[in-house]
């Protein structure tokens, strides 16, 4: 079955475009995935320092005014499906979001794959299969 989203008007820049064409097919993007998981979790959780990201977990949000701040996933076999989102809220230390497993594998949206991912604007990882997280 597919999702069709009625696109809302968009302010213009100075060429007469929509700015913010891009992110509303990305929040789409990121509605379709949080459907195809099952919705959201739970309430968000607020961090202020390094800490472990639990399966029950669905927004972070990270103030690294105290100093920086490492979450941790889970393993992707224990949240399969699962979406979460990590959101650096006030702070201007580094907010970095790291793999657990060893043969975990952060995919970010150009494809590039690593070990950790810095967070300076909002990211959406989802457990997309076994060892496999992708930012959508």
């Amino acid at each position: 079955m597919t999702t069709t989203y009625k696109a809302a008007k968009l302010p213009l820049d100075a060429e007469g475009t929509e700015l913010a064409r891009a992110q509303n097919v990305e929040s789409t993007r990121v509605q379709d995935a949080i459907n195809k998981a099952g919705g959201t979790k739970g309430s968000p959780r607020y961090v202020t320092a390094t800490t472990f990201v639990s399966s029950t977990d669905s927004y972070v949000f990270a103030d690294s005014t105290a100093g920086a701040i490492v979450l941790t996933l889970p393993l992707t076999t224990e949240c399969l499906g699962s979406t979460f989102c990590f959101k650096l809220v006030a702070g201007a230390n580094a907010l970095t979001i790291s793999r657990r497993g060893s043969a975990d594998t952060l995919y970010d949206t150009s494809g590039a794959s690593s070990t950790t991912l810095t967070v300076t604007t909002p990211r959406w990882l989802v457990a997309a299969r076994r060892n496999r997280w992708e930012e959508i």
